[in-house]
């Protein structure tokens, strides 16, 4: 008996410690304290149909916001829409369909909100997928890094002047603590026709990409009044969890899902340095950086580095066809464009 209480009592004292130090750093809860309000600004969330979006939209409607939503699934983004409206009273809520995962929707998102919207006041790019039974885009590309990355950052492109016309302008682009399991330099092979830039796959990865792409957006648009900051939301508990089940075995997801989940803070904690960097006063002159806890933290030594952020520029531009296209796609092509929402109503510009 004693033997086996020698051998045990330092693992449970080891493990006791450990969650003790995993609650502190990822369990503690921190919230946005600033009162401003949004009357009159307008908000655009990606992914708002659930989870850590949905709570970032609901902030930002209670602050007077008009927020549009983009996500995929419609059933889902509208009951989203009327969850909002409900507990925030705001009417000036509004879904529009966007697949990420397909540069050609993103560009006919990009149409219609340029034609139907007069500003944008903050951009939050928050959808992401980890894990999926399908592995390419509709373009080809490794399904995280063309959705968590290439479809933001074409969407962010394309919109870029409706940010400089609003100005003073915020974007936001969510990222992970994961950036930094990417076991080495980012690798710009080009591979060949079948599988362009084979080595830019993987969630880790995508996520380091975005906070590359904060880094070259707040150079690219300082002088613009436009900032650009990258934010980890935390360890949460979300849809991003149910995707492991197509790449390891159920015992395995549910043993990970049990160990974690003490540690893992709700949506509506994980959404509070998104509003942080969105909303704070604090944060108005702070462009470039990382941000975790509503507050500056450290992030990768990579991802710190301003020549891989434009070389990862040069290359999303050429793989989103942006060398090539602008808007509107076909310029010879009379487009009309239905600035109505889903429930009926007229998308009114004050």
């Amino acid at each position: 008996m004693n033997i086996l209480l020698v051998i045990c009592l330092p693992l449970i004292c080891g493990i006791i410690i450990a969650y003790a130090v995993a609650y502190f750093h990822f369990g503690r809860k921190v919230y946005c304290s600033s009162m401003n309000r949004l009357d009159g600004r307008t908000v655009l969330i990606t992914g708002a149909s659930s989870g850590i979006g949905r709570e970032v939209a609901l902030d930002m409607a209670k602050r007077g916001a008009r927020v549009i939503t983009a996500s995929r699934d419609e059933e889902k983004g509208l009951e989203s829409v009327n969850y909002i409206k409900n507990l925030s009273k705001n009417s000036s809520v509004f879904w529009k369909k966007l697949n990420l995962s397909d540069l050609s929707s993103v560009r006919q998102f990009a149409i219609w909100f340029t034609s139907c919207e007069q500003r944008l006041d903050i951009l939050i790019n928050n959808a992401a997928i980890a894990y999926s039974n399908v592995e390419k885009t509709v373009d080809g590309y490794d399904l995280c890094f063309g959705t968590n990355h290439l479809g933001h950052f074409l969407l962010t492109e394309l919109l870029v002047n409706h940010l400089k016309r609003s100005a003073p302008a915020r974007i936001v682009i969510v990222s992970s603590l994961a950036h930094i399991l990417v076991p080495g330099p980012l690798r710009f092979d080009k591979g060949d026709e079948d599988t362009l830039y084979p080595h830019l796959s993987g969630y880790e990865i995508s996520k380091l990409a975005n906070i590359l792409h904060a880094k070259e957006l707040a150079r690219r648009l300082a002088q613009f009044g436009v900032s650009a900051n990258a934010v980890h939301p935390g360890g949460v508990d979300t849809e991003l969890w149910k995707g492991m089940a197509y790449k390891w075995p159920p015992w395995f997801c549910f043993l990970i899902r049990m160990m974690v989940k003490p540690v893992l803070i709700d949506a509506n904690a994980a959404a509070q340095t998104i509003v942080y960097a969105a909303v704070d006063d604090r944060v108005k002159t702070i462009t470039g950086r990382y941000f975790e806890k509503c507050s500056l933290a450290r992030e990768s030594i990579q991802a710190k580095s301003l020549s891989v952020a434009k070389k990862l520029w040069e290359v999303s531009s050429f793989l989103t066809g942006l060398q090539v296209h602008t808007l509107p796609l076909e310029v010879n092509e009379p487009r009309v464009v239905d600035c109505t929402d889903k429930t009926n109503q007229t998308l009114d510009r004050e």
